[in-house]
């Protein structure tokens, strides 16, 4: 399983100098087969017995850094100059389930950011992750701004010892040169208070659950999307990226005061 995730994280630059982050790299087994690929590996790793556990098992290969440190509140780029590699750099990681979320974001936000994010995940979150057509939710659409996701393969609970009551599956978000969506990068956050407004009642119908989330007017909302084209019966989940980003763009036309959260200057 770990030279098939390996596999995943390098395909496509196999050859190359490109550098690659490990997040959560443990006593070391994923690191090695990727410091079989890579000659530039950086491992992260909060637990520093475990970074010394991986420190001897690596001992040979010299493109190897092992960092005792968290990723939360780090700047992925930081800690790969810290290391002494300063190009493109590709992450991965078996990620702690209930920090999948803030490590992805992270990631997809940093400067430079990876140019690909390979992680084991829980699979429904990795099935949240990736949507698809009537199957987007808030999850899927923060991260597509940013990239492009793909479920990969499924790992069955045999493969861990303890063996865990939850399936997992291999993720992979490869990160666009640009952002997707037609919106300045200072209004991501605004655009993300869009998406939040839009799922915050997703299974009403899309006029329920914006007019309910805004406290406006059903009639408003009906107008707004009307003018559009978009149909009020939809829900949330039937919208794609190009969808929200014209719900965006003709609420900001409305009234730029809907999307403020409260308490910002």
């Amino acid at each position: 399983m770990l030279d098939r995730i390996a596999d995943a994280v390098i395909s496509g630059y196999e050859g190359t100098e490109i550098g690659i982050l490990e997040i959560g790299s443990g006593p070391g087994g994923l690191t090695e087969s990727l410091a079989q690929r890579s000659p530039n590996v950086v491992g992260v790793e909060i637990d520093e017995a475990l970074c010394e556990v991986a420190r001897h098992r690596l001992r040979n290969y010299n493109g190897v850094s092992i960092v005792p440190t968290s990723i939360l509140g780090e700047e992925p780029s930081d800690l790969m100059y810290s290391a002494g590699y300063s190009g493109d750099y590709l992450a991965c990681g078996n990620l702690p389930y209930y920090i999948t979320q803030p490590v992805i974001r992270i990631l997809l936000t940093a400067k430079p950011a990876p140019r690909r994010i390979v992680t084991l995940v829980q699979r429904e979150v990795a099935r949240r992750i990736t949507g698809g057509a009537g199957k987007e939710s808030l999850l899927s659409l923060s991260v597509k701004i940013y990239g492009e996701p793909e479920f990969l393969f499924e790992v069955d609970p045999s493969m861990f010892w303890p063996e865990p009551k939850v399936h997992s599956a291999v993720l992979s978000i490869n990160r666009r040169d640009k952002l997707e969506i037609d919106i300045p990068e200072a209004e991501i956050p605004r655009f993300i208070r869009m998406l939040q407004v839009g799922f915050g009642q997703p299974r009403k119908q899309l006029h329920n659950g914006i007019a309910g989330s805004l406290g406006i007017p059903h009639t408003d909302v009906t107008n707004l999307l009307e003018k559009i084209g978009i149909s009020t019966s939809l829900r949330p989940q039937h919208l794609d990226l190009s969808d929200w980003v014209e719900i965006y763009h003709t609420i900001e036309d409305a009234d730029a005061t809907l999307l403020d959260v409260p308490g910002d200057d």
